[in-house]
């Protein structure tokens, strides 16, 4: 057996149930609905268009905080019905390799040049509360699917580390062409997805150099609010 394979197999073997990829596709696919659906119809004000997110009116805890909570709720379900928290939370070992830190260096170099290139912080601390407490919720939830769920399971269907890791990239670039229905255009949406995808490999190089989930949680966060804070 080569050694990478051996080492593949080290992560993907653990701890909870197995899943097949129908099932690994519809959890996908359940977060997906609840996050745009929920979002689409919580009463309570107008429904913001995508494109605006980002912006000083936009209501951070009606359209991303509660359908967030929700998905958050399915998450902690399925994991707890897998009993996979030790092997989402973290892998067995991490990749010694140095240069494994670079693309997530990259990426949060990205997030500061925009940032930085924003102008002047927004000195609403309403809006900045809102907006952290978003972020914080898109970073845990989606790192939670796709670095951690997705990862896990991917592992165990697929016969490399490489395969899930390109598997988990390209299902995260996928899960952002939805946002079509949240008021983005098909062209944008497309182009996302493709940016999305190399963000999620920047992020999953990040899970391999810290063996950790959390760190994942973190650079995703902080990376949006760089981004999105830029709107206001």
């Amino acid at each position: 057996m080569s050694t990478s394979l051996h080492h593949h197999r080290t992560l993907a073997t653990d701890e909870g149930r197995r899943i097949g990829a129908s099932l690994l596709i519809g959890f996908v696919t359940v977060h997906t609905v609840l996050w745009i659906g929920l979002a689409r119809t919580i009463p309570g004000g107008s429904f913001m268009d995508y494109r605006e997110i980002g912006s000083a009116a936009t209501p951070w805890i009606r359209e991303i905080v509660l359908p967030l909570l929700a998905v958050l709720v399915f998450q902690v379900i399925v994991l707890t019905r897998l009993g996979w928290w030790h092997s989402v939370r973290r892998d067995r070992s991490r990749s010694a390799r140095r240069l494994i830190w670079a693309p997530p260096a990259i990426l949060l170099a990205i997030g500061l040049v925009a940032r930085l290139s924003g102008g002047a912080l927004p000195d609403d601390a309403g809006y900045l509360v809102g907006l952290t407490l978003a972020m914080v919720m898109v970073g845990l939830t989606e790192e939670l699917t796709f670095r951690g769920i997705g990862l896990v399971g991917a592992r165990r269907l697929l016969d490399s580390e490489a395969k899930a890791a390109l598997a988990t990239a390209v299902a995260f670039g996928l899960f952002h062409l939805p946002n079509v229905l949240l008021g983005t255009s098909l062209g944008s949406a497309a182009s996302q997805m493709v940016v999305t995808a190399m963000m999620g490999a920047a992020i999953y190089a990040l899970r391999r150099a810290s063996g950790l989930l959390w760190p994942c949680v973190v650079l995703h966060s902080v990376y949006d609010w760089l981004v999105i804070s830029v709107n206001y």
